[in-house]
């Protein structure tokens, strides 16, 4: 099936001796656009399967437009789970029958990889020309309210670790202490305390749910405007520095920001990629402009995103106004992010929307193709 496909394929057996199979299996789901589910009563009876890999898979097929394809190996009450699927094989007759009632057994194998096949072929048909992995971060999927944050959350040895359990109540009592402190700036730094009000939201999630992809790209804003407020400012600016005092309250913040995220697989990742784009980055303004003109369409253009996408968006997109060249790492942070929506957007609608397909393929290609003039 790989065969004349470019197709990567990814399971289990793939882990390497050493490796965390939980975070690499989580990552591999993140990044796969094809799901093939071998269907067994084993399978269904899988607590990890239908807790942490089936919940995934669905919101992949659901929110992004992944394709899933059931195998129905055996009779099982698979219907309870995939029932409003399309799923393989069939006999001559067209009704579903499992590979384990087919005599030969071989030719319930071959059907179902042939149906397979066609079904892989017919979807890759419909979409774009599949972009260069875009690497780890926060993306969107589609809901009925609009594109909203597709969920990052910890894996389950993460989730349970009491380290990372100290490290974000910690960081949650640095913040109410901040807060109280920064009271006295909202209205000499109104997106500053705007984007200190957001980051408070992302933290007050339990620890089981932290969306550590949106917590990283909020961190990076914040970060980054508290690096443009840090004396001497350039000239020109009319902004006041900020007061030596919330710098130090600031700094704090972030560095029992960094040591929470630096915690978890997925923000290493994030970080570690951030620290490339910002490598690549030779006109740190003309990345700002390019952005700036993605970012703020987005967040303003009513019913598009859903209230949690919208403000996320509108706190880096605002963080790049007030950074000017100081924070590259902002600027890079803002680049994935950019990215990655955008492209999430794009391939959503021509999944959809078949015909747009080309058009789609064109905007899409045009956006990352404004890229270039910042970045290398």
């Amino acid at each position: 099936m790989e065969h004349g496909r470019n197709l990567t394929v990814w399971f289990d057996r793939n882990l390497a001796g050493g490796q965390v199979w939980d975070d690499e299996i989580r990552r591999a789901i993140n990044r796969s656009d094809i799901f093939v589910c071998l269907v067994t009563a084993n399978f269904l009876a899988s607590n990890y399967i239908r807790d942490t890999e089936l919940p995934a898979i669905l919101q992949a097929a659901d929110g992004r437009g992944a394709l899933l394809i059931p195998v129905i190996l055996e009779t099982s009450f698979w219907k309870d789970t995939f029932g409003t699927r399309q799923c393989v094989p069939h006999d001559a007759k067209g009704n579903l029958k499992p590979v384990a009632d087919w005599r030969p057994k071989h030719k319930g194998l071959h059907t179902a990889a042939d149906e397979t096949a066609r079904a892989i072929d017919e979807w890759l048909k419909k979409l774009p020309p599949p972009p260069a992995d875009p690497g780890p971060g926060a993306s969107l999927l589609v809901t009925p309210d609009g594109f909203d944050l597709a969920p990052d959350v910890p894996g389950p040895g993460e989730r349970d670790d009491p380290l990372q359990k100290r490290l974000l109540d910690g960081l949650r009592r640095v913040f109410d202490e901040l807060r109280d402190d920064a009271q006295r700036c909202r209205n000499s730094h109104r997106t500053l305390c705007r984007t200190l009000d957001g980051y408070g939201e992302l933290i007050r999630a339990d620890l089981a749910d932290l969306d550590v992809a949106a917590l990283v790209t909020a961190g990076s804003a914040l970060g980054g405007l508290v690096e443009a407020l840090r004396p001497p400012l350039p000239a020109g600016v009319m902004t006041e520095p900020l007061e030596p005092e919330l710098t130090a309250g600031f700094e704090t913040l972030l560095r029992e920001h960094a040591r929470l995220v630096m915690g978890f697989a997925e923000g290493r990742e994030i970080i570690a990629r951030d620290g490339q784009i910002r490598a690549l980055i030779d006109d740190a303004p003309a990345a700002r402009r390019t952005l700036h003109d993605v970012l703020r369409p987005m967040s303003e253009e009513r019913g598009l995103l859903t209230e949690q996408a919208r403000d996320l968006t509108r706190m880096v997109d605002e963080s790049l106004i007030e950074v000017g060249v100081k924070s590259t790492e902002a600027v890079a942070s803002a680049v994935r992010y950019g990215g990655r929506t955008v492209g999430a957007i794009a391939r959503a609608v021509a999944g959809k929307f078949p015909r747009l397909t080309g058009t789609v393929t064109r905007a899409e290609s045009h956006q990352v193709a404004s890229y270039p003039a910042a970045v290398k």
